[in-house]
């Protein structure tokens, strides 16, 4: 079995490139890890560095596992920027041959386990890169942007590279291990014995499984980082320059070998063992035949009367013993040829992770156990472990805000059960893993995890199946988060009867957020469930097919395709449709909306460097998609209705500060204005007319003026609705029609963190929590609405969160807007704080959440002298 050098790349133009002003960057793998703390200590004293601070966001912290350091000299205008990561790598920028020689040099005493020096060499990467406006990755060389992300965007090029050099030195391991066993594969290949010992063969596999260990121990560097979780163009970056290096491919390639060579390690064992247990097996058989003879020899001269055998003859003890060496035997042989038998504990971990005097009451503590790490939390005396992050988008816990038997999300807001890792609240799919914890008599705190639950931090709750004898049928129309959630929920709760969900798009439920953040999708790797769930837990899903009428009278629906469903329950969450303007031109073929993957789609495929985008509206999706598209296009232009972006929303001074981070980023912007009509020819867009008469050249134009309630096909259905499309609910989310629920966009619900005001809120997480409650409450699980509403969105690399709702009467600002580090406060009536918002300040947001959510109330008299003096310590 031959593995096949890595092709090193060409770069016939680097002399050319040099010439015209293009640096080095080059990357090592020199050591399993370094210890960074001491590299730290020692650069510093070595006074030639001077480590940078460059991850400032409160979203994540990546810092430990990364060294920044720029040199004090400088030669040229290029600084020399370092990246020292923890699992082993340096990447190097604009440094010499001299200066490389000497800092991997220096790296030697903080290197743990360092590998082979002529393989780190051999391994090496080493691009070529300049500055830009943009920064990207094109004719085998990076380009970084001379902006303040310069340092992220270097950042996230050395952690694609570091991938690469550290898969290298894998792949040069794994390479070394096929051609010390390529003679018995000779052997194999010719029918030939093989010529290894067992004792050789138990070192050789354990050197294969020494190095599965390594690569098992370090998957998650094969993972995106969570750093680009809501930096949606670095991520786009670090995966161009992943794909660049071929890491996937790679990465596949290296465990089918692993897989191929683990497989021939298995075959050769088996031989040799055997081998070894035919000579066992003879030799105690040839034992049993001489002991059986000596036994006759012993007792052939006794005579036998005929008297004594009518008297009763028992068996001789020759053959008693015969027998009993034989039984003994099969026990041996049994145990000899089934050595890989029986029951083991290899499916779980448990291990000492702390001291119980180490966590206080309604504390939270990360842990490290194994291969993984789990979050401790102590409550009322009791202490309980569950899954560290979020199964949402993956933040850490133990950054979020610790509740009423729950732990909420500082990113998003999601809540998870302390006791049971239930998710509660939203978003997200899937709770987290529970483990059990033992407290020794010392004080030791000692958890047992499953280890595939260790690693995944991810549990699907159990479902119910569906009972043939059970006659009822659950309707859900709607197949997006909301739907989706009340669908798995029903079974969850244990409802054995039909679900059926009713999607008018022709694809499984996904992960709507990404439409306008991120419009190049994958639409597989979005889906919220597979079709395979969806058949093993026998949800029917209906997909491309639309509900037209309900009746509710004979509890009937009927489906665009003519189809007939009579239905006992019904959910509704058939959410919205975007709007387009009543002007000239809004039909043509680059005139687009964004809601679905098929919009995000479209407008992904009109793009390009020399197309010119105007996109009409300053709502969360006009933002979102002039941030997508402005390093993709050659302009974008916003234009708004207003004065300020978000005003609604965030107020008028967040609102004004966003609108100045977009024009940083090249974005442009005309307010107070509007689209009169879109010109174009043969059904495309050629230029648009604003209300003033001013003509701007379009090549895309996006519409993100909101959107109108999908809820035309209810009417007459009996269901009361608002002149919006709206329909009123109680706190249960049920209508006026006995056993029709709504939910999301459409459900005009109380606001349990504003006293039940009524109100209709078109946001995400809340749509899949009315997708729960309305399912609990429809498998007869009285459960009324606690919602506290929370969204976010990123804009350039900013997270921007809020949760509450209402109108503010005014709003308290607390921090730097102009460094983008702030919290809000929208105070009401009363002086009430009905809302809060922040930039880079988790997990403010979050916290407040929680806060209301237990019915309690925060007033501006509270955050003087303190503003956060309401937050637990």
């Amino acid at each position: 079995m031959q593995l096949k050098k890595r092709p090193r790349r060409k770069r016939e133009d680097e002399n050319d490139k040099i010439a015209r002003g293009y640096k080095t960057v080059t990357a090592y793998a020199t050591a399993e890890e370094y210890d960074l703390d001491r590299l730290l200590r020692a650069l510093r004293e070595q006074n030639l560095y001077e480590p940078k601070q460059f991850l400032s966001s409160d979203d994540i912290d990546t810092e430990p596992d990364v060294l920044h350091v720029t040199a004090k000299y400088k030669v040229g205008d290029e600084c020399r920027d370092l990246y020292f990561f923890r699992e082993g790598t340096v990447v190097l920028w604009n440094c010499t041959d001299l200066e490389i020689s000497n800092i991997l040099r220096f790296l030697r005493p903080f290197e743990q386990d360092s590998y082979d020096e002529g393989t780190v060499l051999e391994e090496s990467e080493s691009m070529l890169y300049n500055h830009d406006g943009v920064a990207r990755l094109k004719y085998n060389s990076f380009y970084v942007s001379k902006s303040e992300e310069a340092d992220l965007e270097k950042y996230t090029f050395s952690n694609a590279m570091s991938l690469s050099v550290k898969l290298g030195i894998w792949e040069a391991s794994l390479e070394r291990y096929i051609d010390s066993m390529a003679y018995v594969t000779e052997d194999l290949k010719k029918g030939n014995k093989i010529k290894i010992t067992r004792p050789e063969m138990l070192r050789r596999t354990g050197e294969l499984f020494a190095l599965r260990h390594v690569i098992n121990l370090s998957s998650d560097l094969l993972d995106t980082p969570d750093f680009y979780w809501d930096r949606e163009q670095l991520e786009t970056l670090y995966n161009q320059t992943c794909a660049y290096f071929s890491i996937t491919r790679r990465t596949r390639v290296m465990n089918e070998k692993l897989n191929h060579c683990v497989e021939l390690a298995d075959l050769i064992s088996s031989n040799l063992n055997d081998d070894h247990h035919v000579r066992l097996e003879w030799m105690i058989i040839i034992l049993i035949m001489v002991e059986v003879g000596f036994e006759v020899l012993h007792y052939a001269p006794t005579p036998v009367t005929r008297h004594q055998c009518t008297m009763g003859c028992s068996t001789s003890k020759a053959v008693r013993n015969s027998n009993e060496s034989l039984a003994k035997a099969s026990k041996v042989t049994s145990a000899v040829t089934n050595t890989n038998g029986g029951s083991h504990d290899d499916d779980y971990i448990e291990a000492v992770v702390c001291q119980e005097s180490e966590i206080g009451e309604n504390q939270m503590k990360q842990v490290e156990l194994g291969e993984g790490k789990v979050l401790l939390v102590r409550q009322n005396g009791k202490l309980t472990a569950i899954g560290n992050k979020c199964s949402h988008y993956g933040a850490m816990l133990v950054t979020g805000a610790l509740g009423e038997g729950r732990v909420r999300c500082p990113w998003h807001g999601a809540c998870f059960n302390v006791e049971t890792g239930d998710i509660e609240d939203f978003p997200g799919m899937d709770s987290l893993p529970c483990y059990r914890v033992t407290v020794g008599e010392t004080g030791d705190v000692k958890v047992r995890a499953k280890r595939a639950e260790l690693s995944t931090n991810k549990r699907t709750r159990v479902m119910a199946k569906r009972a043939t004898q059970d006659e009822r049928t659950y309707v859900i129309i709607g197949g997006g988060p909301s739907g989706a959630t009340c669908a798995e929920t029903l079974r969850q709760e244990g409802f054995t009867g039909r679900v059926v969900m009713i999607n008018k798009e022709p694809c499984l439920p996904y992960d709507r957020i990404k439409v306008s953040k991120t419009m190049d999708m994958n639409l597989e790797k979005c889906l919220l469930r597979t079709q395979q769930f969806y058949d093993d837990n026998e949800i029917e899903v209906m997909l491309g097919i639309a509900a037209t009428k309900l009746d509710g009278a004979a509890r009937e629906i009927t489906l665009d395709n003519g189809y007939k469903i009579r239905y006992d329950k019904a959910y509704i969450a058939t959410g919205s449709k975007p709007r387009r303007p009543p002007i000239e031109g809004a039909d043509l073929g680059n005139v687009c909306v964004l809601r679905t993957a098929a919009d995000a789609k479209q407008v992904n495929g009109l793009l390009g460097p020399e197309k010119k985008v105007v996109i009409l509206g300053t709502s969360f999706i006009g933002l979102e998609a002039a941030a997508y598209c402005v390093n993709k296009v050659a302009k974008v232009t916003v234009i708004g209705r207003g004065a300020v972006p978000l005003k609604e929303s965030f107020g008028d001074a967040i609102g004004k500060r966003i609108m100045e981070l977009f024009e940083e980023k090249g974005v442009e912007f005309v307010m107070n204005s509007g689209i009169k009509r879109c010109i174009g020819e043969a059904d495309t867009l050629k230029q648009v007319e604003l209300t003033d008469g001013t003509m701007l050249d379009a090549d895309v134009c996006i519409f993100g003026i909101g959107s109108t309630l999908y809820t035309e096909f209810l009417e007459n259905s009996g269901i009361a609705m608002n002149r919006n499309g709206s329909i009123n609910t109680d706190q249960y989310l049920e209508t006026n029609l006995e056993g029709v629920y709504v939910g999301g966009d459409i459900a005009n619900a109380p606001v349990h963190s504003n006293d039940g005001e009524q109100a209709t809120i078109g946001h995400y997480p809340l749509a899949q929590y009315h997708g729960r409650v309305a399912a609990l409450n429809m498998a007869g699980v009285a459960t009324p609405l606690k919602a506290v509403p929370f969204f976010w969105t990123v804009l350039f690399g900013k997270s921007f969160r809020y949760c509450g709702y209402g109108h503010p009467d005014e709003i308290i600002v607390e921090g730097d807007l102009a460094e983008l580090k702030f919290v809000a406060f929208y105070i009401g009536k009363g002086g009430r704080v009905i809302g809060m918002s922040s930039c880079q300040r988790d997990p403010v947001v979050a916290q407040f959440a929680e806060y209301s959510s237990q019915g309690k109330v925060l007033h501006k008299d509270d955050l003087t002298p303190n503003p956060f003096g309401w937050i637990p310590a």
